[in-house]
């Protein structure tokens, strides 16, 4: 009943309910509830969704929302008629079967194009068709090899989980998992992570993390509060946007700098060497703020959904000893001295169950 609600992060919850509206309802066979149908500004909602945000409680709330009236329902949003789903039919319509039969509920571009840009998750027609035609190179080869990129982080992790066991008394993977999931993205996408989860990282990358957060926060309690997001204060959002710009900035500089050198030349042709989605990007545009804007849609996309989706997994695990068992004897028929790639990872058929029921959940 709540399957998206769980399995995806906040932000997925908040595009589902209120950046997407229905345009036309004759492709999707349902006739949601209308609640609070008298709320004609939808005053009680805004104030609600406030509430939640300020609490962290709005995942609960949504998920409680939908387990009440249905799995989709109607109701007034500052004004405008909002409806808000987990179903699995409506979804795939959202994205992927009637695309063009929906749109961008006002304020979703507004309030996130500055820190984002105009990349694929927030473009529509056929700037989304040129975004799409951009990212499918990169992510065209399923076969290529992840432990160079991946292997570091993840003894970074354990390390910091020890050093978090020794200070605290316990670990908190959501926050590790989150640092993780940014440190390889940052890796994956620009070709150098920020390290955030080093205790001896440069003050420049901990910061990075810090200031995305931050944004990343502002930009979603701009969104729910639009068209009144103007009231909010600037000063400390423009300070962190600048941070996250200016990070991302360097990378994509000196991938194009180094395009431009006959090394650099040399080892774009090397195909064991790794390389980064922006240097793939790169093989199509040179624009240095829709390269950007792209790696920042990414990272926005991939790090807090399989953050979540990891911290879901061991929430089960550490309450599922039999599961655990049988993962790790899976596991283990793994070959250490082969590379690993996702072909051999979506070959392990119960690590693939656990996470499908990660989703569920």
């Amino acid at each position: 009943m709540i399957t998206v609600i769980i399995a995806a992060p906040f932000l997925f919850v908040v595009f589902i309910t209120w950046a997407l509206f229905l345009r036309r309802d004759k492709h999707i066979h349902v006739s949601p509830r209308f609640i609070r149908s008298w709320d004609v500004l939808g005053i009680l909602n805004l104030i609600e969704a406030l509430r939640e945000l300020s609490n962290h409680e709005h995942l609960q709330a949504s998920a409680a929302r939908l387990a009440k009236h249905g799995n989709t329902y109607t109701t007034w949003f500052k004004g405008t008629k909002a409806t808000f789903t987990c179903d699995e039919e409506i979804i795939k319509a959202v994205f992927a079967t009637n695309v063009s039969d929906f749109r961008f509920a006002s304020g979703r571009r507004a309030a996130f194009h500055q820190l984002l840009g105009h990349g694929i998750f927030f473009v529509e027609g056929a700037e989304w068709s040129m975004s799409r035609k951009l990212l499918r190179p990169s992510f065209a080869n399923e076969a290529k090899s992840i432990p160079d990129a991946v292997q570091p982080h993840i003894a970074d992790f354990v390390i910091a989980a020890q050093r978090q066991q020794a200070s605290l008394g316990y670990v908190e993977l959501r926050s590790l998992f989150h640092s993780l999931t940014l440190d390889v993205f940052t890796h994956v996408f620009l070709g150098q992570s920020c390290f955030s989860l080093r205790h001896d990282s440069s003050n420049t990358e901990r910061t990075f993390e810090e200031a995305y957060d931050a944004c990343m926060q502002r930009v979603v309690r701009a969104f729910v509060i639009y068209p009144f997001d103007k009231l909010l204060p600037v000063r400390e959002h423009r300070r962190d946007m600048q941070i996250v710009h200016d990070f991302v900035d360097m990378h994509v500089k000196r991938n194009l700098a180094d395009r431009n050198t006959e090394k650099s030349e040399t080892m774009t042709d090397t195909v064991d060497r790794h390389r980064s989605v922006l240097e793939e990007l790169s093989d199509t545009t040179r624009d240095p703020i829709v390269l950007r804007s792209e790696c920042l849609n990414l990272l926005f996309a991939g790090r807090d959904s399989t953050a979540s989706l990891m911290t879901n997994c061991f929430y089960f695990l550490a309450r599922l000893p039999s599961v655990w068992q049988a993962l790790r004897e899976e596991v283990y028929t793994l070959d250490s001295e082969e590379t690993l790639d996702f072909a051999r990872l979506k070959a392990l058929p119960y690590l693939q169950a656990c996470l499908r029921e990660c989703k569920l959940r």
